[in-house]
């Protein structure tokens, strides 16, 4: 059972932009007990959701009002925190390409963890094509 001042602490760290593993830390519990009671407490999960979204809404302020008043550098920091904890709203889209053909076929994947990329090659793309053969 987790105590109420584990609890504040922790999302006062999720507030303040922490990761997960990291707000677990100095909350003193484990992930293991954040997940599952991130899974099994509609409560919970709705705080967590509740904070972090508060946490967006103040970034994207500071930004607003940076923009107003024409201060650049306060607001860089808050669009590179708002770029990295919500890449799918917030992040740079970059566009590859490529002229040839395809001797192997990588996919870079950034998933929700926290700004973690995986790679992953795709079955079969490791055959040499007819070009390549001759």
């Amino acid at each position: 059972m987790l105590k109420k001042d584990q609890l504040d602490r922790l999302f006062e760290a999720l507030a303040n932009g922490m990761t997960i593993k990291d707000s677990c830390a100095l909350a003193e519990m484990s992930e293991g007990a954040y997940y599952k009671k991130y899974k099994l407490e509609p409560k919970f999960k709705v705080k967590v959701e509740q904070v972090q979204s508060d946490r967006k809404e103040r970034l994207v302020k500071i930004i607003q009002e940076a923009a107003k008043k024409g201060k650049q550098k306060s607001w860089v920091a808050s669009a590179w925190l708002l770029e990295r904890k919500h890449p799918d709203e917030y992040g740079q889209k970059q566009k590859v390409e490529h002229e040839g053909g395809v001797l192997k076929q990588i996919i870079i994947v950034q998933g929700p963890k926290e700004d973690r990329l995986g790679k992953r090659l795709e079955a079969g793309a490791e055959e040499k094509t007819e070009a390549d053969k001759s």
